[in-house]
């Protein structure tokens, strides 16, 4: 991948070096520039979409006001670079290095400022950060395992559970994290009275998903059937 590099060339009278950028004026721009990311944040939509979209248009808004604080950046350092730089017609000639490419040192270093910032000082940021990192992905992108799961319903439909069971097995074994699958291999098995595997598979379910409803509202309920089980095959 090429760079992008643009370099601004800026030549500047003496007289006019104590206006550049000082700490404060950097501080102020993080702030505005910040804000204006946040006000970008709020207005992300956080429920029923995926992790990594959320993430994604987080990262999109961040990334619309980074090269703002970058340019920000450096300006602030023309005072500093005009000490040692070369004088020409009696000017003094500061090159500043713009670097465009995102994973350069300097775009990464004003990102990070802006989101540590806004960390700090953005509830719209917390708070749709809290979002993504407590959604969990109950679909699979595994499409041989999306497969077995759809051969599984067709299955359950037919109430052949055998059949369905062992769709849904090859399902976590191609996605161990598929919860949905999970949960329906748990019912399926409560179908055919394998009540351990059921209680097994709805444990593994919350492993991935520890607030996962239909786990936690059946391991109860396969415990019920499992006592019932076997005081009649005490009989």
């Amino acid at each position: 991948m090429i760079k992008k590099r643009l370099t601004i060339l800026i030549i500047c009278l003496i007289s006019f070096l104590g206006f550049a950028q000082k700490n404060e004026d950097k501080k102020k721009l993080t702030q505005e520039l910040s804000e204006n990311a946040c006000k970008c944040v709020d207005s992300i939509e956080i429920f029923n979409r995926n992790k990594s979209d959320v993430i994604k248009d987080i990262h999109g808004c961040i990334d619309k006001y980074t090269g703002a604080l970058q340019l920000g950046s450096l300006l602030s350092t023309v005072d500093e670079l005009s000490k040692t730089a070369p004088e020409v017609n009696g000017k003094k000639q500061v090159n500043l290095n713009f670097n465009t490419d995102k994973d350069s040192k300097q775009y990464t270093e004003s990102y990070n400022e802006m989101e540590r910032y806004m960390m700090k000082n953005c509830p719209s940021l917390k708070k749709a950060v809290n979002v993504a990192e407590s959604k969990i992905e109950k679909v699979t992108k595994n499409e041989e395992a999306l497969d077995f799961y759809h051969k599984a319903i067709e299955a359950s439909k037919k109430e052949d559970w055998i059949e369905a069971i062992k769709n849904y097995e090859k399902a976590v074994k191609k996605d161990p994290s598929y919860t949905y699958a999970w949960d329906n291999l748990g019912i399926c098995y409560r179908r055919v009275g394998e009540f351990d595997k059921a209680i097994d598979a709805y444990k593994k379910s919350l492993k991935i998903d520890p607030k996962g409803k239909m786990p936690l509202q059946n391991i109860p309920i396969a415990y019920i059937y499992k006592k019932g089980n076997v005081v009649k095959n005490s009989w």
